[in-house]
């Protein structure tokens, strides 16, 4: 699997990190996966080579959207918490091939999910 991603995180307000106190921040990603796998099914030994399965998971591709916020106990240390929601847009794609006919079914998701994060910070 490959997963390459692009991510922003934009403090909003005054620079509480010189000093103690709390920043807000909204956080954005962008996502594209890309992962591969065959299978071949063995079940019958004289179709071996006619019961053959590809499966192409491509395409698969997402972000996030948050809000947060940290509080700095320091300059160097803070501790956060965010509220956000991540989306998956993905599809599968299979082809069969047998003697006498083929086939390919394709199938597409969407799908959004909520989450919450908490952490500890350190800056250097």
């Amino acid at each position: 699997m490959f997963l390459p991603q692009i991510c922003a995180r934009v403090y909003l307000g005054n620079n509480a990190q010189e000093e103690t106190g709390v920043r807000p921040y909204i956080w954005l990603s962008v996502f594209y996966s890309i992962a591969t796998a065959k299978v071949t099914y063995n079940d019958q030994p004289e179709l071996e080579a006619e019961k053959e399965i590809k499966d192409l998971l491509g395409g698969n591709c997402g972000g996030s959207l948050a809000f947060g916020s940290e509080y700095y106990f320091s300059p160097h240390f803070s501790i956060g918490g965010e509220f956000g929601i991540r989306t998956l847009f993905s599809g599968t794609k299979t082809e069969y091939t047998s003697t006498s006919y083929s086939y390919t079914d394709e199938t597409n998701l969407g799908l959004g999910l909520t989450y919450t994060a908490l952490g500890l910070n350190f800056y250097f």
